[in-house]
């Protein structure tokens, strides 16, 4: 997981913050902002901070720079953006910029105070280069802050889709967040912005929260309607009755009543998707909804297409394993549907369980005593089996056929290495790095089978007697003649050894001291250091390696004991 730099918006004298968080950036303040960071950064404790007015401007001189040079001024979409980060930046209400760097500075042993004044002495060297280019009216200076980032030029960066000129940098909640408060007057309520100015008179007697998009379904005179936290409204109080909106693709759908009847409005444009002609209508699923009609449910879509024609008693649901199901009152069973409205098939509750790609496998009870395994449209893949080996993030899955096991891959839809009898199959830990790996054994012997790319990573011999997990991408082998190790990330086979066990000292966090593997061979011992080179380990360092050998477990344990009874202690 990245770790991120947090920016706020503080009035130090008074000791309050703006509400919503500016943004979050993963370790480095983005090259294309420092401008914004470029008066009065200075450390106090652990954190960062910054005037906000001088910046603001000497970021707007950094854009004229950018536009000028990359003839911007008729680029619609470098305008549009451009005026709205502005209007944000230099709306914002109090008057210093807050970086919060700790996350980041986890990432290292040294002190977060001296971390923070660091990264101050950086910035200013940065902000160095931002001035030159300002002087000199040429974005040559910047080349190194560019050669440090791997970026081409300023102008890949304002393309890049979801930056988009700047603005995609911050929290959309922060952008859109224009301070509007909520007050009341007489028993009603009504909207202000953050310098006291009145938005909506207060009307309403009821104004449900704010959802993330910044719409709430308001009431009044018995009416019912939706506004927006910009202050505008956006469906008048005018339906007998109304629910919170959901969001759909970016647009908020409500169920609302006009009369008797119910419908589906489009908040934004006040405009039915689903026409207020049923006597109930419930939201199921993103864009899908259940509706009752002549005292039957169907499944309607909010584009207007009946998924579900099939009349039924009870409303339609969705169980979040990508199918719809309905199930009649007093059954102990569910009757499941796929997404374009086709059955899939008849199960009680929480038998299916959901694999790769629309497949499913049926756990064991008391109406089907073993496991069966479907395809996307509910037909058979295998039936009756006694086990099947599923892992998450896997595209492929094993299960037993009689005696011997199958291979299937869910993303290409095919059987793997049918022409061989499988009559072993494991599965481990080796799985958390690389996905799809299975050890099996063959007529051929043991090997190491990537089912995925449906090809061996490490082919099959006799003479593997066992191939087992030892630690991260390091699997172990033996054979007739000792132990080797094939790195499954890089397939690649070691040379032979003694005996191989997983490491006495963990790799820590930063990757700075440990080792992977330990080898022994004859008298000598060597490890896989962290750069997976083989290193061998000294007669002056064997005791200690000894003395922490309790990371083991207790058949490595006693290997490197009679190791060392017999090599040191001679």
């Amino acid at each position: 997981m990245a770790h991120r730099i947090y920016i706020y918006n503080v009035d130090l004298k008074d000791k309050v913050e703006f509400p919503t968080l500016l943004a979050e950036w993963n370790y480095v303040l983005p090259a294309l902002l420092t401008p914004l960071f470029a008066v009065g950064i200075r450390t106090k404790g652990t954190l960062l901070y910054a005037d906000k007015d001088a910046g603001v401007e000497r970021l707007r001189q950094f854009y004229d720079l950018l536009e000028k040079t990359y003839q911007l001024q008729e680029n619609t979409s470098f305008v549009v953006a451009r005026n709205q980060l502005f209007d944000f930046l230099e709306n914002l209400p109090f008057e210093t910029f807050k970086i919060d760097g700790r996350d980041v500075f986890d990432m290292q042993e040294e002190k977060h105070s001296e971390q923070a004044k660091n990264w101050v002495l950086e910035i200013k060297q940065d902000i160095r280069y931002f001035e030159e280019a300002l002087v000199t009216q040429s974005l040559a200076p910047l080349d190194e802050v560019l050669d440090r980032v791997s970026i081409r030029s300023f102008l890949d960066i304002l393309e890049t889709d979801w930056i988009a000129y700047g603005v995609g940098y911050w929290e959309k909640a922060a952008i859109q967040d224009k301070g509007v408060s909520i007050y009341e007057e007489g028993g009603k309520y009504g909207l202000k912005d953050r310098y006291g100015n009145t938005l909506i008179g207060a009307t309403y007697t009821r104004l449900h929260a704010w959802n993330e998009s910044g719409i709430a379904l308001v009431e009044k005179d018995n009416r019912f309607g939706f506004i927006s936290n910009l202050g505008e409204e956006l469906v008048p109080c005018m339906y007998d009755w109304a629910v919170d909106p959901h969001e759909v693709d970016g647009k908020h759908y409500a169920e609302v009543k006009k009369g008797e009847n119910w419908g589906v409005l489009e908040v934004e444009t006040a405009h039915w998707a689903l026409e207020p002609i049923y006597d109930f209508v419930r939201w199921v699923y993103e864009g899908y909804f259940t509706t009752k009609q002549d005292n039957a449910f169907q499944l309607y879509h909010i584009d207007g297409r009946c998924i579900i024609d099939e009349s039924s008693a009870e409303p339609f649901q969705f169980d979040f394993k990508n199918l719809f199901f309905v199930q009649a009152k007093g059954s102990i069973s569910r009757k499941y549907y796929q997404r374009n409205g086709l059955v899939f098939g008849t199960f009680m509750e929480d038998v299916l369980q959901p694999l790769a790609n629309g497949y499913f496998w049926t756990k064991p009870n008391k109406l089907q005593k073993k496991i069966n395994i479907l395809k996307p449209d509910g037909q058979a893949l295998a039936a009756n089996t006694n086990r099947i080996i599923a892992r998450d993030g896997y595209q492929t899955i094993a299960y037993l056929d009689g005696k011997e096991w199958k291979i299937y891959s869910l993303e290409n839809h095919v059987f793997r290495l049918e022409e061989d009898v499988i009559s072993k199959l494991s599965l481990d830990e080796i799985g958390d790095y690389v996905v799809d790996v299975f050890v099996l054994t063959t007529a051929r012997g043991q090997g190491i089978y990537q089912a995925s790319a449906g090809r061996w990573l490490l082919q099959p011999e006799v003479d593997h007697q066992k191939i087992t997990y030892c630690f991260m991408e390091f699997m172990r082998i033996t054979t007739s003649r000792g132990m080797c190790y094939f790195d499954v990330k890089l397939e690649a086979l070691s040379e032979g050894y003694d005996y191989i066990c997983e490491p006495i000292h963990y790799p820590n966090a930063s990757w700075k001291k440990g080792e992977l593997l330990i080898l022994f061979r004859e008298d000598r011992l060597y490890n896989v250091d962290l750069q997976k080179q083989v290193v061998e380990i000294s007669a002056l360092e064997i005791p200690s390696f000894y003395a922490d050998m309790q990371n083991l477990n207790v058949n490595d344990q006693q290997y490197f004991d009679a190791f060392y009874q017999r090599v040191i202690n001679v």
